[in-house]
């Protein structure tokens, strides 16, 4: 319920309004007021926040994310923006699963370093349901001192904010600032507007998550037979032999099995369908079955 001295300071402001020949604007207010919504009004600090909320409002695909990132950071001082998934479901496709404004050689090193494993904003980011500043974070592992002197190096920086948020399921994502500027500074450039960065940043995860993943429907398996190519395949054997095996030429089953899986290769599609456990429950084939020796 709106409280009786903020419905009193509205009426009061709709008469101002009128008195002094303002009337769109007083009628606008008093149809917020009357509509019962006004609670739910959400008016940003700045005109150029308010633009970026309606770019993010414009996203249909997943290259729109970038340049969008890119005026998030500069638009809250920050060097850079990413968002990125923290946690899926098991039915979930998601592609890209990070978009970035981090230099290639940071994105190179994170890759090849594994700081994926190692990344302490990443696990913060799994196990909290609030934002939260970097200098929050526990550095005083020398893998992590590595971790934040490389991106201080190469231009990420090691002070930030992150938003974790969850979109539906087990589906979260989030966004993250990283600046070169101290911790201290950063924090006091980006405190007084927070709630603006937050506010633009939930919207950004929903949106990133309604163009990058689709539910993959339970009831959505390939053939018999390509999903035996894929199990070979996850095996270990080559996907020549694999398809060789059922009769299909490779050109064949990797054609059809991408398609089912909305994968870009082979490897990719027996990763898709190992996270969705379908290679769990095939029947046995005459390889797979060992017999006595014979006497």
């Amino acid at each position: 319920m709106m409280a009786n001295w903020v419905y009193t300071s509205l009426v009061n402001s709709i008469g101002s309004l009128r008195s002094v020949g303002e009337d769109v604007l007083a009628e606008d207010i008093l149809r917020l007021v009357k509509s019962g919504q006004l609670e739910r009004l959400r008016v940003l600090r700045h005109e150029d926040a308010e633009a970026l909320a309606r770019e993010i409002a414009e996203i249909r695909d997943p290259t729109a994310i970038a340049p969008v990132l890119q005026a998030l950071a500069c638009r809250f001082g920050a060097s850079h923006a990413t968002v990125h998934v923290i946690t899926d479901t098991p039915s979930m496709l998601i592609d890209p699963r990070v978009v970035t404004s981090y230099p290639e050689p940071w994105i190179t090193r994170y890759v090849e370093r594994g700081y994926s494993a190692i990344d302490p904003v990443l696990a913060r980011a799994r196990s909290s349901m609030a934002g939260f500043y970097w200098d929050m974070l526990e550095r005083d592992h020398p893998e992590v001192e590595d971790f934040f002197a490389a991106a201080s190096r190469l231009g990420v920086g090691a002070s930030g904010y992150t938003l974790p948020c969850r979109i539906w399921k087990d589906l979260r994502v989030a966004v993250t600032l990283s600046s070169t500027l101290d911790d201290t500074t950063f924090r006091a450039g980006l405190e007084p507007e927070l709630s603006d960065f937050e506010f633009l940043a939930e919207a950004l995860a929903r949106a990133f998550a309604e163009v990058a993943s689709e539910e993959y429907r339970a009831d959505r398996r390939p053939p018999l037979a390509l999903l035996q190519v894929l199990r070979a395949i996850s095996q270990g054997i080559p996907a020549e032999e694999a398809a060789t095996r059922q009769g299909l030429s490779p050109e064949e089953a990797e054609r059809a099995i991408c398609a089912c899986y909305g994968a870009s290769t082979l490897i990719q599609a027996a990763m898709i369908a190992t996270r969705l456990r379908h290679l769990e429950t095939l029947p046995f084939e005459r390889g797979d079955i060992a017999g006595s020796p014979r006497a």
